[in-house]
């Protein structure tokens, strides 16, 4: 950020707010058409070091950074056609009292906002017009001399993805059971970890394996989940079983048992339905959390697989207005012509959108 928008920032009055991720919105009135404000709103957010996610003809969103690089305010601006500005910061944790943070972004945001527009002229103003329509246009686009070579049509597979499950499930599941034995279990933290290790391992599974049907990517999911479930419990009664307290018992009586006694949370007894409910969470806990994080994993493979200059010229066609046979044939004139190579530059393209909707939540 530039220092003097720092002192600025200093100077700026907070407003508080107390709520479930609060946020604070302000309104300005604004003589420019939408897309000129938020042309100008990312010059904004460029000046102050917002990370950018989103950006259309009429609304734009930023990330505030704190020191760590991690995400603390989203600060969102939306511009109407009847001349209004709509500048909003929303806090990103589970916090319910902002410190005034977000009222802080918003007026800084408008403070720099209102001073660059008084810095614009009519001529000034043309050549911004211009140059959005020319970046709308890619009238600066110059195809590739060296044009990317399309890959070798290879197979694909799910069985690294099931080995590797399998041999995580089985790790998972003794470390699990182990730390439960041994009272070092914590609710929640212990089925998100969990969760980050499955997920991580499937994902390595899915890239060698260069697996995206993602119907089958959840399958595989789920069925490392289930045995991870179920080997946690077999694993758990085996190490009860080896300390030589209760030979007698079979691992149906130790749960008949278990429900018998009731779940107990911090003092408080929740009965047996309190073992049948969280029974059944972790597991849906475990998948949930995997799925998001694999799910990120996927789109990244689908990108990461077309060359981006592919993916550049297949866009620009399409924003030339040709449906999706005439830029098929496009890629042809460049080599790609096989329709398996084809489709993976769509799919790339799809997964690019899917990826900057991600950001923005």
């Amino acid at each position: 950020m530039e220092a003097k928008l720092k002192e600025i920032e200093k100077q700026i009055k907070r407003t508080h707010h107390f709520a479930w991720s609060p946020k604070h919105l302000e309104t300005i009135r604004i003589d420019l058409e939408p897309r000129l404000a938020i042309h100008l709103t990312k010059k904004i957010f460029e000046q102050l070091d917002w990370e950018i996610v989103y950006q259309s003809e009429s609304e734009t969103e930023a990330y505030f950074l704190d020191r760590f690089n991690f995400r603390r305010e989203k600060v969102s601006v939306t511009a109407t056609n009847y001349g209004q500005l709509e500048v909003k910061s929303e806090s990103t944790g589970n916090e319910m009292w902002d410190q005034g943070r977000n009222s802080k972004r918003v007026r800084l945001f408008l403070h720099a906002f209102q001073e660059l527009v008084e810095q614009q002229d009519s001529d000034s103003l043309k050549a911004m017009t211009a140059e959005i329509e020319r970046e709308e246009k890619w009238e600066d686009y110059q195809e590739p001399q060296d044009f990317p070579t399309p890959p070798e049509s290879e197979e694909t597979t799910s069985v690294w993805a099931i080995i590797y499950g399998g041999i995580a499930a089985i790790a998972l599941s003794a470390l699990w059971a182990l730390a439960t034995v041994n009272n070092f279990y914590i609710l929640l933290l212990f089925e998100v970890l969990i969760a980050l290790a499955l997920a991580k391992v499937l994902s390595l599974g899915f890239k060698r394996g260069k697996f995206t049907y993602f119907i089958g990517v959840q399958w595989v999911l789920a069925g490392s989940v289930m045995l991870i479930a179920i080997l946690y419990h077999y694993f758990q009664y085996l190490f009860i079983v080896s300390t030589g307290d209760i030979l007698a018992f079979s691992i149906w009586e130790l749960y008949d048992y278990r429900l018998d006694q009731g779940l107990i949370i911090e003092g408080l007894n929740l009965g047996a339905p309190g073992w049948m409910i969280l029974l059944a969470v972790q597991p849906v806990l475990i998948y949930i959390i995997a799925l998001s994080y694999i799910s990120r994993s996927q789109i990244q493979l689908l990108i990461d697989r077309v060359p981006m200059p592919v993916i550049e010229h297949a866009y620009f066609h399409f924003l030339q207005g040709k449906n999706e046979t005439q830029v098929r044939s496009e890629l042809s004139k460049k080599g790609w012509r096989e329709k398996g190579v084809q489709d993976m530059v769509f799919e790339a393209m799809s997964a690019i959108h899917e990826s900057m909707e991600l950001d923005r939540d």
